[in-house]
């Protein structure tokens, strides 16, 4: 065999064709060895893919269950709140009640001892009458 470059005219044609029949034999090699590589591409992609969705669905599967989580803790907070909220009412009305008792309580303990510094205070001082004027 020649080797290249070799000019075309100077070839025959059993030449040409045992070139061709070389080149089309290496061309299927290289073709075939390229079909080879990438059906082994496409499994080691599609095992790549198949980790992935493993891995991505169980962080879906984690992401949903801390929304869940989250989702009953802030609904478990305003419920709480709701519930604090009410009971500090309760307690207020609860305090507001016992000031305006123990107000009305002192009101009557004021009013009692009024009454009774009203009964045993000493009698006014009698004044004794006015002098007459000596001439």
């Amino acid at each position: 065999m020649a080797t290249f470059p070799i000019e075309m005219e100077d070839l025959t044609d059993r030449q040409m064709l045992q070139i061709l029949i070389v080149s089309n034999r290496r061309m299927e090699q290289v073709m075939s060895d390229l079909t080879t590589s990438v059906a082994e591409l496409s499994v080691a992609v599609t095992g790549v893919v198949a980790r992935a969705n493993v891995t991505i669905e169980a962080l879906h599967a984690d992401v949903d269950a801390g929304n869940a989580v989250l989702a009953a803790t802030l609904a478990a907070d305003v419920t709480e709140d709701a519930a604090y909220l009410a009971r500090i009412a309760e307690l207020e009305a609860a305090l507001a009640a016992s000031v305006a008792a123990s107000q009305a309580a002192a009101d009557a303990v004021s009013a009692q001892t009024d009454a009774l510094n009203a009964a045993f205070a000493p009698p006014a001082a009698i004044e004794p009458p006015p002098a007459e004027p000596v001439v």
